[in-house]
């Protein structure tokens, strides 16, 4: 696999993908298509491990983003961002049925989702993503729109439990990402950086990147130049990698760029996903419907284990 590029061609509009996080040692990815035309139905796509297509499901609105529910026992479940029917800012949760052990299907086969809740807000979603319980029984959402996060139950149908202002002197949100290490942080993008707050307290925490969650100096970014960049940022890993040849018994080896990926796409890269089963590959998504799989380059994958 080490060295290997991996390619699947939507052939529609695409924004964004997930890998399934289950019981199962199979790698799973599903991806999402945009598509504004009518002609062409929007659906999620199910992949393997080599990026064929296991299943695909019906999804009437252009998927703006999506994310996979990490609790194994609840692997099958999605989230969309879309806007509706009805011109409303929204998302979904939806059951996938047999999303870690697919049934063979005939090709051009559709499936359907099972809807478990639907909430409309006021303000346009950027996206939503899942944040399991420090029980790992239940899990929170946190949606993200220009100006603001706000924290959802998905009891009585989905209530807003919380919401935190951007604040003056910045222009806007375009990301977001609940810290793995600490269920009570969620960090976002603002402009050029990153901040995270504590939902507790509303307040800022620090300025970082997301990253890999089973090695967290590993972190990816695209962009609309069509490049996929491959970052060691031990700065904040809670397992910074050491030069131990030096005398002070191993000092940090730094930040620095491991690989970047700029002939693998010919549209603006718009996600990026780590594997949940394999942590040393990932896969990009381009506008145009390109997924690509890549892995982590050998020498780095040794120098962390090693």
């Amino acid at each position: 696999m080490f060295g290997t590029v991996l390619t699947h061609e939507v052939k529609r509009i695409a924004r964004s993908v997930d890998a399934v996080y289950g019981d199962s040692d199979q790698q799973r990815y599903v991806l999402g298509s945009c598509t504004p035309s009518s002609k062409k139905l929007n659906q999620l796509q199910l992949l393997d491990a080599n990026l064929s297509v296991l299943q695909t499901y019906a999804h009437a609105n252009p998927v703006q983003h999506l994310a996979m529910c990490p609790l194994p026992k609840m692997a099958h479940h999605v989230l969309t961002t879309f806007v509706s029917e009805r011109n409303e800012p929204s998302f979904a949760v939806w059951d996938m049925d047999n999303v870690e052990s697919p049934p063979s299907t005939s090709p051009g086969a559709v499936s359907q989702l099972g809807l478990l809740a639907h909430v409309t807000t006021d303000s346009a979603i950027v996206r939503a993503i899942w944040n399991p319980t420090e029980d790992g029984n239940s899990a929170t959402i946190a949606s993200l729109n220009a100006t603001s996060i706000s924290t959802w139950t998905l009891a009585d149908g989905g209530k807003e439990v919380a919401k935190l202002g951007l604040g003056e002197g910045h222009n806007q949100l375009n990301a977001i990402a609940w810290d793995p290490h600490h269920r009570q942080q969620v960090s976002a993008t603002v402009d050029e950086s990153i901040v995270t707050w504590d939902v507790r307290s509303g307040k800022y925490v620090a300025f970082h990147r997301p990253y890999n969650r089973f090695h967290d100096q590993l972190v990816l970014s695209s962009s609309s130049d069509s490049s996929v960049n491959l970052w060691r940022v031990s700065s904040i890993s809670s397992a910074p990698l050491l030069d131990e040849s030096t005398d002070a018994g191993g000092i940090d080896i730094g930040d620095a760029k491991i690989s970047t990926h700029d002939g693998d796409h010919e549209d603006s890269v718009y996600a990026v996903a780590w594997g949940s089963q394999d942590s040393w590959v990932y896969v990009s998504l381009s506008y145009d419907g390109r997924v690509v799989l890549n892995t982590v380059p050998s020498t780095e994958k040794y120098r962390i284990l090693l």
